[in-house]
């Protein structure tokens, strides 16, 4: 289980992103490039369009389709806002570093446990980019005034100056020729394009309804779509599979414990990598055999300490999302019991309306036809007081009788020789129920005596009591009872705005009852309920909004509360009256 193999074969895989360079010295052909990558349809996206989710692996790195547009995304942001001035990625400023971070984080949906991978990632783009400058426009031969126009805006001057000094410099020249012969010793490349180790392990995953293994995933990633190893994965791959036939048990050992992968090539890992895993995982963070450098005990506080601030975070989230689902259907409820009040309600006739275009009334008919109602009612006016409502007192009887029989009394007349208070006489009005009290005062009182009690004439049940008063009595007379609001039920009345003498509608008192509910809320003693029967100033607001409505023009048809200090009696009430001799 331990024999390795030549390491001279090489086992190494370069980067995460896999390239199409199978044969790194094969001849290549010189390609049309594809241009710059915007991304135009993914920064166009606006505030108000869902987030695109990113689905993680259990290492935090970016799997499924939208994880290769979301890598490119990080490399145009990382050329937008990050300088190139700096010789090491370490060097970059840190919150400009997290501010590509929370603005990637506007467009995507990602979890923070990617942050690592993100970091990884963002400081391979912006080394890559570097190199792209260097190769596409830079030219050691050429001096600086010709070297100074020739990056074609892709960074901004002193940047470009930066990079032009640096790379002319001995020390750069250094690192170059280290750099090209660490490449020269790469052993093999992967095939698979640009998707990285994770994508291509997680679509292994779903084809065989388990995880892969380092052995299977670095085969399926050196090897042609025609089904050939690349020339220096090829001893490699021969290698894996003649280990796992000779010994199956390695199948079942999982990289801390030394996989097929580790028997091959060795179990030491890469500084700040783990092979066939690609970005992101360390491996401190994997706990691979033979680890010799361990986490920092100040940085696994501070990731663990990250970690419950993220979950806390997310619970807390979690919660004020419940609190607001709860509230919309609070909400919703109370909306729905005041459709079932309206509904319920047998004063609401109809139902509301969106749209009431053709419903409708010609407002100049109805405010003509206002005009003459209050015309009317102004005629009326020094009859009623100065309430708008005219107010009607009727005289508390004494049933009381002095000699014992009960006679019928003329229309009442001043008093002779009384000085104060002579009542004016009222005439009935020829009604057999509700007929008008005659009041005579005796000769000679000093002071207002009780009446006495006779029934009307022609009315043997609910008669008018004419008043009489006793001889020798010096009683005072009962004081009158208040009007009570159960006569306006059915009258037709003019409505008033609240803070001016306006007519805003028209409409037919129903109720009085102050405990009747209106909307949730009782009447009282100072509203009663009116059907709108014709609306005159729809924007005018209610005294009372419920439901739906909440102006004039939402109430046609439908019974509100209105304040008896601001409606009349209108014409055809009062007319329909006096033909029925007051009746209500």
């Amino acid at each position: 289980v331990n024999e390795q193999i030549d390491p001279d074969i090489g086992c190494e895989s370069i980067g995460d992103f896999l390239c199409d360079n199978e044969d790194f010295h094969a001849p290549q052909k010189k390609r049309k490039g594809r241009g710059i990558t915007k991304l135009e349809d993914i920064f166009a996206r606006g505030s108000e369009m869902p987030k695109i989710k990113i689905q993680l692996n259990q290492f935090g790195q970016p799997v499924g389709n939208n994880s290769r547009k979301f890598s490119s995304a990080i490399g145009c942001y990382v050329r937008k806002k990050l300088s190139v001035s700096s010789v090491d990625w370490r060097l970059v400023d840190g919150e400009k570093k997290f501010e590509v971070w929370t603005d990637l984080k506007k467009i995507y949906d990602i979890d923070d446990a990617a942050f690592n991978w993100f970091l990884s990632t963002a400081g391979r783009k912006w080394k890559d980019f570097k190199s792209t400058l260097k190769e596409q426009y830079f030219n050691e031969n050429l001096t600086n005034v010709d070297l100074k126009n020739r990056h074609s805006g892709r960074v901004n001057d002193e940047d470009w100056n930066f990079l032009s000094e640096y790379w002319m410099s001995p020390e750069c020249e250094e690192k170059t020729k280290q750099a090209k012969f660490s490449r020269s010793q790469v052993g093999s490349l992967h095939t698979s394009g640009s998707k990285s180790f994770a994508r291509s392990g997680h679509e292994m995953s779903n084809e065989l309804g388990r995880p892969p293994r380092r052995d299977e995933l670095y085969i399926k990633t050196h090897t042609r779509k025609n089904g050939v190893p690349t020339k220096h994965a090829e001893p490699v791959i021969n290698k894996l599979k003649e280990i796992v036939e000779a010994h199956p048990e390695l199948k079942e050992r999982t990289i801390q414990l030394g996989d097929a992968f580790a028997a091959v090539c060795g179990e030491k890992e890469p500084r700040g990598r783990v092979r066939v895993l690609g970005l992101g995982p360390t491996p401190q963070d994997i706990g691979t055999p033979g680890l010799r450098s361990y986490t920092p005990t100040r940085l696994q506080m501070e990731v663990l300490a990250r970690k419950k601030a993220e979950r806390e975070k997310a619970a807390l989230e979690q919660r004020i999302a419940e609190m607001e689902e709860k509230m919309q259907e609070q909400r919703m409820a109370h909306e729905m019991r005041n459709v079932e009040i309206i509904s319920q309600n047998g004063s609401n006739t109809q139902h509301h309306l969106g749209t009431r275009s053709g419903e409708h009334v010609d407002e100049t008919n109805n405010i003509a036809q206002f005009h003459e109602d209050e015309a009317y009612v102004e005629d009326q006016s020094s009859d009623e007081g100065e309430n708008l409502l005219g107010s009607m007192c009727v005289s508390s009887p004494a049933m009381q009788s002095c000699q014992g029989n009960l006679v019928s009394a003329p229309a009442a007349h001043p008093s002779q020789g009384n000085p104060i208070n002579a009542t004016r006489a009222v005439q009935p009005s020829g009604n057999p129920t509700n007929a008008t009290p005659a009041v005579q005062l005796s000769q000679g009182n000093p002071t207002n005596a009780i009446p006495a009690v006779q029934p009307s004439r022609g009315n043997p049940i609910n008669a008018t009591l004419a008043v009489q008063p006793c001889q020798g009595n010096t009683v005072r007379a009962a004081p009158a009872i208040p009007p009570l609001h159960d006569e306006l039920i059915g009258k037709d009345v003019i409505l008033y705005a609240i803070l001016r003498d306006q007519p805003v509608a028209k409409g037919t008192i129903i109720s009085t009852n102050p405990s009747i509910v209106l909307g949730g809320v009782p009447l009282g003693k100072q509203y009663c309920e009116v059907v709108v029967n014709v609306v005159l100033k729809r924007d005018m607001i209610l005294p009372r909004p419920y439901g739906y409505m909440e102006k004039m023009g939402d109430a046609d048809r439908m019974s509100i509360a209105w304040p008896y200090k601001r409606l009349k009696v209108c014409k055809t009430s009062k007319s329909s009256q006096s033909a029925t001799g007051g009746r209500s």
